[in-house]
């Protein structure tokens, strides 16, 4: 049998040129990789048998204590996932389900990869008819500049998986607990928060003990065995629905599905058109609350990802085939998680990360859309904390809520223009589209219509944007005990500390008076 030591020496991430310690220029480096193979080391220690017994139990009691509760568990958690990710939402629908086993999650993957193969035949039988016999342009994986986009592909697949694994940080969330309570009552709501978050810790040591070549095999093998799975589509809004949604899949279906020989370079145009418009929506499949929380997270970064995907499609195409495979995916549980952290917390030590929901994962889509040499160049110097990296992405932390603030002020203007600058025949309500509180407002004033009482939404209801807003407007209003109450009950972290010192500013400031 391999030692511990050989199958870590064929993890593929090594010799990344975005990894300190890898690479050319790793040798005169502190290596990442060997602080991160350190810890999982230290987490490898057991019996592998008893560590998956014990995962076992643990899956089928959380399926007893939700059992009849099902959907209003997969309504807790696109609540979650819409407050946690509420800078993305506006763009994005979900579709999360609870399933019964790893079975049906391998039926939704068939069915998805059905979808792509039905899409990938029109696509053929269309271009039948112009295709002319070309020589094969799929380059070798030698080519410089293919190694640099794998290099990228591959960290930010390992960013991707290692945010879905971070989400036990979500399920720790105090929210996360007392909305397992109100479904399913305090003890079993308690018990359930117990279980899943020792079902994370144990899935982190079962990725070190389980070597990365064997868990590949037993993906491959026994895809049923799988705990859930996610997609990512585009839909259009308007009629033409089904024609966008098969160009937009269509792009990512035959990147991930061409073989060498292929002529993709056709598609150029539809990936741009594809980047530029459309409404995705994100499918999340899982045996169980952490599952769906998984993989939408996981849905979500696929979605900020695809805008890395290089333009030249030949090339995207061997990136595809490079990266994708069951292997990559099972080492990317062990490295995604700590390379995902060290972005995270790099990131995070910008306090402007706070005035904005997201900003963050605005930030790391600003990085994928850079080349991939510069991007693993940034991506090297975050992981070594080096000033350059910190000016970096300091800046373009600065454009980000540069551009969300001027968003939010030509939202602003927009809705103020909509609801007085027009004239009154114009403001009459469309029964086709959602009517805002102050439009009804407005209309029931011109019509001379008997006002109807608005409907406030309760701070529980409320996302913690809409929160920050209460509290914004509880300080000007000068209701310093109402901003005081929301802080403590709804806010966490450096928006807490944030509001608490402000908090405090203001009231030694009325008591200096």
């Amino acid at each position: 049998m391999k030692s511990f030591q050989d199958f870590i020496n064929e993890a593929t991430i090594k010799g990344n040129l975005g990894v300190p310690g890898e690479g050319p220029e790793g040798r005169d480096e502190e290596s990442f990789l060997r602080g991160v193979e350190e810890e999982g080391r230290r987490k490898a220690a057991g019996d592998p048998r008893q560590v998956g017994g014990r995962m076992m139990q643990i899956s089928q009691s959380s399926k007893s204590l939700i059992r009849g509760k099902e959907k209003e568990i997969e309504e807790f958690a696109e609540k979650i996932i819409k407050d946690v990710y509420s800078g993305f939402m506006e763009t994005v629908e979900l579709d999360l389900q609870i399933v019964r086993d790893g079975m049906a999650v391998k039926e939704f993957m068939d069915e998805e990869d059905e979808k792509k193969k039905e899409r990938n035949e029109k696509e053929k039988e269309k271009k039948e008819k112009e295709k002319k016999e070309k020589e094969p342009s799929v380059k070798k994986s030698t080519d410089d500049q293919l190694k640099l986009e794998i290099d990228k592909r591959k960290l930010a697949n390992a960013i991707t998986q290692g945010e879905a694994k971070n989400t036990k940080e979500i399920i720790r969330m105090p929210e996360c607990l007392d909305g397992l309570k109100r479904i399913l009552g305090d003890r079993n709501g308690q018990e359930l928060h117990r279980q899943l978050l020792e079902l994370t810790e144990l899935a982190d040591k079962m990725d070190w003990i389980i070597p990365v070549q064997a868990k590949a095999d037993m993906m491959e093998r026994m895809p049923q065995g799988m705990a859930g799975a996610c997609s990512v589509d585009w839909q259009e809004e308007e009629e033409n629905e089904e024609e966008f949604q098969d160009l937009a899949q269509n792009v990512l279906d035959q990147l991930q599905n061409s073989e060498e020989g292929d002529d993709l370079n056709n598609m150029s145009e539809e990936l741009e058109e594809l980047m530029s418009s459309g409404k995705p929506i994100i499918r999340a499949r899982g045996i169980d609350f952490v599952m769906l929380i998984h993989e939408a997270v996981k849905g979500i970064y696929e979605l900020i990802a695809s805008r890395g995907i290089p333009s030249d499609t030949t090339l995207a195409s061997n990136v595809f085939l490079n990266t994708e495979t069951f292997e990559d995916e099972a080492e990317d549980f062990r490295y995604g998680p700590p390379i995902a952290a060290a972005l995270r917390d790099f990131i995070n030590a910008n306090r402007k990360t706070e005035l904005y929901p997201n900003v963050r994962e605005f930030v790391f889509g600003k990085m994928i859309e850079i080349p991939a040499e510069d991007f693993l160049s940034l991506m090297r110097g975050i992981l070594k904390k080096t000033p350059d990296a910190r000016i970096h992405i300091d800046r373009l932390i600065d454009e980000v809520v540069s551009e969300l603030k001027g968003y939010e002020s030509e939202l602003s203007d927009y809705e103020m223009s909509k609801r007085f600058d027009q004239e009154p025949e114009e403001q009459q309500f469309n029964s086709d589209e959602e009517e805002s509180d102050i439009d009804r407002l407005v209309r029931q004033s011109l019509s001379n219509e008997e006002p109807k009482p608005v409907q406030k939404k309760s701070y529980d209801e409320m996302t913690i944007a809409e929160i920050q807003k209460e509290i914004n407007d509880a300080v000007e209003e000068e209701n310093y005990e109402l901003a005081g109450e929301l802080t403590n009950k709804y806010l966490k972290g450096e928006s807490k500390k944030v509001w608490e010192t402000e908090l405090k500013r203001i009231n030694e400031s009325h008591n200096r008076r």
